[in-house]
Order: structure tokens, then C-alpha cells, then sequence
């Protein structure tokens, strides 16, 4: 197995039947107090494609003028439908610290459609069963706020946000920066106990396109338009499957029965997909019980007592109570690492959506099957900042100093076409291979990326504004004196701003940044 070894440091920095507009503006809000609904935005138009097939197999990425998807928001929020038995999308936020019904938001520039199967779990590849534009992904959710408990152990975890974020040479600005894998192979070793530990997601819950299971239209959808199987624009679809599951990590320390598999929490729930017209924009909604009371409301029946069964009423509730229960247990391996952190926890005190932290990763599929290899992504959100590549939060002159390190330490290597040290490392099998430092994504990495990174600045220049002027001498003498921690002012960072600030300044007048 090829590997190289390069020293890194990852510093951290200190819907439905929906009244007119609701759905339609990923930022407007529901009814009720704005602080009932978490939202989590994502620029417009900032999709970038990043296959994942072999460089032997190269083709056309997808069909000829169909919308990628492009994610625009997430939404968490505990929901109150005005009518939950017969029509659960229609309604108000209400305060989540006290609800028993979740609503997730899911919205896509333009038209996206439902996913079909992608050859897997014995299904045929048919990713347009429901028209041109599949969306597949994976909007993963921390209910618990920690990123140790929670994640993937049978290998789903090489599709998900976290061992993806380095084809988009995005590095999450928290803790999990250190589990990003940053090459093809780091993610393929896919070993629970060897570093990266991209496994460890942190996430408990995912809202799951993957295209590994049959999605069918639910028995109430009617086709608003013309009856036929396509979700077209202007359009409402409801489709069920097992599109809302707790992390299969979980699984060896769970009692849960009746899901796919014993010990698995992925019960099949409806997804609403809706278009609307005037902005263009899709609208995915997940509702679906926080709590045994809203399973009852949402099924028009009495309340039932949590029995593990993932066949009959569910919740979120009920699913951790189980990994609850179990963290108490004897476990080992995987099961034990990700699941020891709820020992003595209440799931009463994770039950508010809108103090859960949300990742997303979205694309579509390949027009022909590409097995192994089964998405396109386009999109991710929303710890990541695109060419943040030392997860700091901030775009700038620490991510460039890494990129020539890293470079450097490629040129040459076996990670390297070529085998010579030339200033450029063209990345072996691109496409399948990625690398974070490939920051405009064209399989080497070169001086073009390190163009698309901020030049240091320059000493003196204390405005950043990529010369040294007379406004900056203005920013010194207005400080001159100080002895304030960190003022901007401080150039050569002794303490006190002074005639040795000022001598920097004058050395360097009149420079300004190519």
C-alpha cells in the first residue's frame, strides 16, 4: 500500500401543504419564535463535482443538462402539525426543548429529484427511477454535541462527509480536522483503530439518500401533475424508505429488532420531496417522532411503550434510550469506543433539534454504474470552508505556508506520477485519488493552487489591505504607546507598539502584494 508521511498541524481558531413562501426561502422561518428553528446555510451556486471512479474509467460524470445538486440549507427544528394523523406538514415550530416531533429541512437549488437504487443490496442501478436529477447524500446529525460518541464501523463511513471534505480541499474547522483522511489510501485502510479515524463521525442519526435500498412512493402520495413516476417542477412527492437512521456504529450495543438487520434503528419513514416554482428551489422534509408521545400523535393511535420493536412506532426517544441501555453493557471493539460516552446520560436532555450540530454531503450518480464507486459529490456543509485546508476557520496565509509543505513533501514521492522532484506532484489515479492540497481539483498540486491562496502579508501593512500607506502609519501613530495585547499596530510583536514598529513600516513603505 502506497503511504507517505507528512507533518501536520491543525491549529484551532479562538412543504407538504405549506402556506405561500414557507419552503420557498431557505432563510425564512416557520411559524413561531426564530429561535425554534436552527438553520444552517450554504452559499448558492458553489457546486464543484469530485468523482470517484478509477482514472482507468473516466467518463461523463453525469447526463447532459440535468442540475447537480446544489444544497442551500438545513433546517432542525421540534414541530406542531396542525393535523399530525392526517397531514404532518402542515403546522409551527414550537420550542424544542419541550417538543415530541422533529422537522428536517433539506433545500437544493433547483429541481432535484428522489434516488433510486445503485446497484447495490441486490437492487438494480436505476439512479433516474424518479427522473434526471437524483439527489444522493448524507445530512448526518450530533444529537449529543460530542464527537466521540457516534459513527460508522461497516465501512459507510468512506462515503460520508467526513472522509470526503479533502476532495473539496475544505478541512472541518473543529475537532474532527484531525480524522480527515487526505488521500485515497488513508480512506481505503478503512481500519476502526488506525488514524485518521474518519469512522469517528461524532454523528448519531443520518437522513440517508444513498441509493442502497428501494424507495417507493408512499400509498397516500398522489402525483399533482400527471400521474406519472417522475418528480417534475412544480411538484409534490411523498416517497418512503429507510431514509432516517441512527449510526450503524451503535449496532453490536443495541437490542433494536424488526430494522434491516438486528441491532440496527432504520425504520421506514416518508420523505416529502416539494418544488417550488418561484424561486427554484426543492424542499426535502423529514417529520418524524422525538418521543413516544409524537409516534402516537403521528400514527393516530394510542401511546405506546418503548419495546425496541424498529417495526412498529419509533422514535428518537426509543433509539437512544436503547444505546443508553447498552453503554452500560459488556462491549468491545468499535461498538464500545462509540458508544461508552452515553453511560448515565438521559436522552431527555437530547431531545431539542435545535442543539444539534448537522453535516451534510451531497452529489448525484454516475449515467452508468462505476461499482465500487457510486456518487458524484457537488456540495458539502457546513464545518468546512473551501480552500480552508488547516481547519481554522480562516482562509489565509497559514493555509498557504501548509500547502508548500505539503507540496514539498510530495514532490517526487510515491504518491507522484512522475517521481521527480520538480515543483509539481501530479496525484496517481485522480478521481478515485483526491488530496486536500489539490485545491483547484485538476489532479496536481502546483503552483495554480497555491496561487488560490492568500500571500502573507507584508510587514507593515497593518490594515491587510495589500500595501503599506499612509493608512497604515496612521493605524501606528494612533497606537503608538500601546501596550494592549495583540494590537493590530504591534508589527514585530514585542509588546509595546513603538520606534521599532515604526522602523518596519518605513523599510517597507510604498510595497504592495502582486
Amino acid at each position: 500500500m502506497i503511504r507517505y508521511s507528512l507533518p501536520i498541524v491543525f491549529v484551532a481558531s479562538g412543504a407538504l401543504a405549506l402556506s405561500p413562501g414557507i419552503g420557498a426561502d431557505p432563510d425564512a422561518l416557520f411559524q413561531g419564535p426564530a429561535s425554534f428553528v436552527h438553520t444552517m446555510v450554504d452559499p448558492a451556486n458553489d457546486v464543484q463535482e469530485r468523482r470517484t471512479d478509477e482514472e482507468t474509467i473516466h467518463g461523463p460524470m453525469n447526463l447532459p443538462n440535468t442540475n447537480l445538486p446544489d444544497l442551500r440549507s438545513v433546517k432542525l427544528m421540534a414541530w406542531s402539525p396542525d393535523n399530525a394523523a392526517d397531514d404532518p406538514y402542515t403546522g409551527g415550530a414550537t420550542d424544542g426543548a419541550s417538543g415530541d416531533i422533529l422537522r428536517v429541512d433539506v433545500t437544493f437549488q433547483g429541481l432535484v429529484n428522489p434516488p433510486g437504487t445503485l446497484g447495490i443490496g441486490g437492487f438494480p442501478y436505476a439512479p433516474y427511477k424518479f427522473g434526471m436529477n437524483p439527489v444522493f447524500g448524507f445530512i448526518e446529525l450530533d444529537i449529543d454535541d460530542d464527537f466521540d460518541t457516534g459513527g460508522e464501523q461497516w465501512g459507510e463511513a468512506v462515503y460520508r462527509f467526513l472522509g470526503n471534505t479533502g476532495r473539496f480541499a475544505a478541512i472541518p474547522n473543529d475537532v474532527s480536522r484531525l480524522r480527515v483522511p487526505l488521500d485515497v489510501f488513508q480512506l481505503a485502510e478503512n481500519n476502526f483503530f488506525t488514524a485518521p479515524f474518519f469512522e469517528r463521525t461524532g454523528s448519531d442519526y443520518t437522513l440517508k439518500l444513498c441509493g442502497c435500498f428501494d424507495v417507493v412512493l408512499a400509498t397516500s402520495d398522489v402525483d399533482a401533475h400527471d400521474g406519472d413516476m417522475e418528480f417534475e417542477e412544480g411538484e409534490v412527492m411523498l416517497v418512503e424508505g429507510r431514509f432516517f437512521q441512527r449510526a450503524s456504529g451503535y449496532q453490536d450495543a443495541s437490542a433494536a429488532f424488526g430494522g434491516a438487520d438486528f441491532g440496527l434503528y432504520d425504520p421506514i419513514v416518508q420523505l416529502r420531496f416539494e418544488h417550488v416554482v418561484e424561486t427554484d428551489l426543492t424542499v426535502v422534509t423529514l417529520v418524524y417522532p422525538l418521543t413516544p408521545l409524537g409516534a402516537a400523535q403521528l400514527a393516530g393511535e394510542p401511546v405506546q411503550p418503548i419495546d425496541l420493536d424498529v417495526s412498529n412506532h419509533t422514535s428518537v426517544q426509543e433509539a437512544i434510550d436503547d444505546i443508553i441501555a447498552g453503554a452500560t453493557g459488556t462491549l468491545t471493539g468499535a461498538a464500545q469506543v462509540l458508544t461508552q460516552g452515553w453511560a448515565g446520560d438521559s436522552a431527555s436532555g437530547v431531545l431539542d433539534p435545535t442543539q444539534w450540530r448537522a453535516t451534510a454531503i451531497v452529489g448525484t450518480a454516475y449515467p452508468q454504474s462505476r461499482s465500487p464507486s457510486l456518487y458524484v459529490y457537488t456540495d458539502i456543509g457546513f464545518s468546512a470552508r473551501l480552500r480552508d485546508i488547516n481547519g481554522d476557520g480562516l482562509v489565509d496565509s497559514g493555509d498557504r505556508d501548509l500547502e508548500i509543505l505539503a507540496r514539498d513533501a510530495l514532490d517526487g514521492g510515491a504518491q507522484d506520477i512522475d517521481m521527480t522532484v520538480n515543483g509539481s506532484v501530479e496525484l496517481i489515479n485522480f478521481g478515485l485519488n483526491f488530496s486536500p492540497f489539490d485545491i483547484n481539483y485538476d489532479g496536481f498540486i502546483d503552483g495554480v493552487d497555491l496561487d488560490l491562496l492568500p500571500l502573507p502579508p507584508i510587514p507593515g501593512d497593518i490594515n491587510l489591505d495589500g500595501v503599506v500607506d499612509t493608512a497604515d502609519l496612521g493605524l501606528l501613530i494612533a497606537n503608538f504607546g500601546s501596550v494592549l495585547e495583540d494590537n493590530i499596530a504591534d508589527i514585530i510583536g514585542d509588546g509595546i507598539v513603538d520606534t521599532a514598529d515604526l522602523g518596519v513600516l518605513i523599510a517597507n513603505f510604498g510595497q504592495s502584494q502582486p
